[in-house]
């Protein structure tokens, strides 16, 4: 007898095997997924930008209007990722985004072993684990001088772990409610 997956476990599928690709090809090539990541976030922000500027076009026939304005701003935001690979500003913050993402989880599997599943070890540990993990790397890569350099490999590594945590409980969340 086959289970069927809800909509919320594909979702989380999808979720966490695109992440999964992402956190590998920085480990794997960091210039080309940096590359690729920025003229992603470009289309994106050049689409949104599109759809403002023609809706306030159709709708306003006018261009100075809040939603175009914003298409603007928008376009501005996405010739910068696809011409000046605006990308390297979040790398930039890569360490900050490890450090408070890890203390993040950390908080959050306190309060889940301590309020809201005190049953729920296997959740407390992954989720510590990672937490604790990101945050060690963050406050190695800002405050140790080896790690300098390595902040796109451990970021990849970070998003691979997180890609895995949400992919396993995809499945143990599912069986825990039965």
């Amino acid at each position: 007898m086959a289970n069927k997956l809800s909509n919320e476990q594909t979702r989380s599928i999808i979720y966490s095997v695109v992440l999964l690709v992402l956190g590998i090809l920085l480990c794997i090539s960091p210039a080309v997924a940096l590359e690729t990541l920025s003229i992603i976030i470009g289309v994106g922000f050049l689409a949104a930008a599109a759809i403002l500027i023609i809706g306030s076009l159709v709708q306003d026939h006018s261009l100075v209007t809040g939603s175009a304005l914003l298409g603007g701003i928008l376009l501005v935001l996405g010739l910068m990722f696809i011409v000046d690979y605006a990308i390297n500003l979040i790398v930039f913050c890569s360490v900050w985004l490890m450090i408070v993402f890890g203390a993040i989880l950390i908080v959050d599997s306190i309060i889940r072993i301590a309020w809201r599943n005190r049953k729920d070890v296997v959740g407390f540990l992954v989720e510590f684990l990672v937490g604790a993990v990101s945050f060690t790397l963050g406050m190695c890569s800002r405050f140790v001088e080896d790690f300098v350099g390595y902040e796109l490999l451990i970021l990849g590594l970070i998003i691979v772990l997180y890609a895995l945590y949400v992919l396993i409980f995809a499945f143990v969340g599912k069986k825990s409610k039965k």
